[in-house]
């Protein structure tokens, strides 16, 4: 059903910038919802065989989700001072890039084996890489817990 998403995004994309207003808390853009819901239909679709949809169309859409999430995610990244955000981007990317191939491909184990890569790279770059300091605790007073 390649005509699937013809419908569905426009659909949801009304549906969501009508309910936005409405529902408090929601910080997700039309668009980006609108995509996220239809690549996650069309998943759902192929896995319980209700609907033939090509694989490379849920992967473009799946891709156009990572993308969207770390635009989104960068001026977070920037506020809080995280270093080398350029190369979080290539770890987001790359990682992003084969999680959606090998989740595709039903192949689990090299699913989950860069998912647990892409999270501990992102860990060791945004905790370990950083150039703070804990220097601002030296005048504050500790409390002792027991």
């Amino acid at each position: 059903m390649i005509y699937l998403p013809l419908i569905l995004i426009p659909a949801i994309f009304v549906l969501f910038t009508f309910l936005k207003p409405k529902v408090k808390g929601i910080e997700l853009c039309g668009v980006c919802a609108a995509v996220s819901i239809t690549w996650l239909i069309l998943l759902i679709s192929v896995f319980v065989l209700i609907v033939p949809v090509s694989p490379l169309l849920i992967g473009i859409l799946m891709g156009m989700s990572v993308i969207g999430g770390l635009s989104k995610a960068e001026p977070w990244l920037k506020k809080q001072n995280v270093q080398h955000i350029p190369l979080i981007k290539i770890i987001v990317i790359l990682g992003g890039l084969y999680t959606v191939l090998f989740l595709i491909e039903q192949q689990w184990r090299l699913l989950i084996i860069t998912i647990i890569i892409s999270i501990f790279a992102l860990i060791i770059i945004t905790l370990l890489m950083q150039k703070r300091s804990h220097r601002h605790l030296e005048g504050q007073k500790h409390l002792d817990c027991c």
